[in-house]
C-alpha cells in the first residue's frame, strides 16, 4: 500500500512540476486568459539610425515556404538581461491577424502553404514592447499567394 501512495505522489508531483514549468511563459494560456499588452517603446527622434525590417517569402524545393527577415541596426537576441533596448530584441509574426510566433533569427518556417498569408512581422524588444518609430510599429508587411509574393 505504502508504494501505491508512493507511486502516485512521485507521478503527482512530476505531472505537477511539467505544467508549471510549460505555462509559466506560454503566451497561449496568457491569451487564453484574456490577453496581455506589453505596451510599445518609440524609438527616439533624434535617432540618426532607427531599427528597421523587410520580409519576404521563399518557396523552398521540397514545397514548403520559409519567411526570410532582414534587419537594420537591430539585433536579434533570445534573452537579455538589463533594461530594454530599442537595438535588440526579437520580431512578433502575424498571419492572417493572429500572431503566430515570434523570430529569434532571420528565418521563420511557414510550411506547406496552400492558401492566401497576410504576413506582418513587428520588431520588439527583449520585454515585448513593440518598436515605435514616429508613431508607427516598425514592422515589414506582405501578402503571400503561392507562387506569387505582393508587397
Amino acid at each position: 500500500m505504502a508504494y501505491r501512495i508512493l507511486s502516485f505522489i512521485v507521478l503527482f508531483l512530476f505531472v505537477t512540476v511539467t505544467l508549471y514549468f510549460y505555462t509559466m511563459n506560454s503566451h497561449f494560456v496568457m491569451e487564453a486568459a484574456g490577453g496581455h499588452d506589453h505596451g510599445m517603446i518609440e524609438v527616439p527622434e533624434e535617432t540618426e539610425h532607427p531599427p528597421q525590417i523587410t520580409a519576404e517569402v521563399k518557396e523552398k524545393e521540397d514545397g514548403t515556404a520559409v519567411l526570410q527577415t532582414t534587419v537594420k541596426h537591430f539585433v536579434f537576441v533570445r534573452n537579455s538581461e538589463g533594461e530594454a533596448t530599442f537595438r535588440e530584441g526579437h520580431a512578433h509574426v502575424y498571419i492572417n491577424g493572429e500572431k503566430e510566433g515570434r523570430l529569434y533569427g532571420a528565418e521563420y518556417p511557414l510550411g506547406r502553404v496552400e492558401e492566401d498569408l497576410d504576413i506582418r512581422v513587428v520588431l520588439s524588444t527583449h520585454d515585448h514592447r513593440l518598436l515605435m518609430w514616429n508613431g508607427a510599429e516598425i514592422e515589414a508587411e506582405l501578402v503571400y499567394n503561392a507562387g506569387n509574393v505582393e508587397k
